[in-house]
């Protein structure tokens, strides 16, 4: 019995303690100080880019991983893989008030892409309506080259 009584002990004492630890008060991650960034010429932005996408209002279970590829003459190329299958498109963007932004069309939305830098880091956030007033946005980050694996 007095074996019993003692794993009752440790027992409770093991409850107090995780819940007083999952209690503690855990300080939110920082995120980066954004700052906009113009766009004066596609070579700024020339690359593959890639992060979540996501419909508004935003859901957690509509998050998707996008890519999109930007070229130094202004067309790009995106997909989307998602649950019920990918995503793709391509097209002509020009530089707006130091924004990327697509030609305005009735049957394909509109695309706005927005640089921003910090730490030494970039970010390009996508802001995209289609046809039907659906509004999709992305936060995507540059893909790192991959060193080539020494040949000698």
């Amino acid at each position: 019995m007095l074996c019993g009584i003692r794993n009752l002990k440790y027992m409770i004492l093991l409850v107090f303690c995780t819940a007083a630890v999952s209690c503690a008060e855990v300080p939110p991650a920082e995120r980066p100080n954004w700052q906009e960034e113009k766009i004066l010429t596609f070579h700024i932005v020339a690359g593959n880019w890639e992060g979540m996408t996501w419909m508004e209002p935003k859901m957690v279970r509509e998050q998707n991983w996008a890519k999109v590829t930007i070229r130094k003459d202004g067309t790009f190329k995106f997909s989307a893989i998602r649950t019920i299958g990918a995503w793709t498109g391509e097209g002509k963007l020009h530089i707006e008030d130091g924004k990327l932004v697509s030609p305005r069309s009735d049957q394909e939305g509109t695309i706005t892409m927005t640089l921003f830098k910090a730490d030494g880091k970039r970010m390009l956030r996508v802001d995209a309506t289609d046809a039907k007033g659906r509004i999709q946005r992305a936060e995507l980050n540059p893909v790192q080259k991959k060193d080539k694996p020494d040949q000698s």
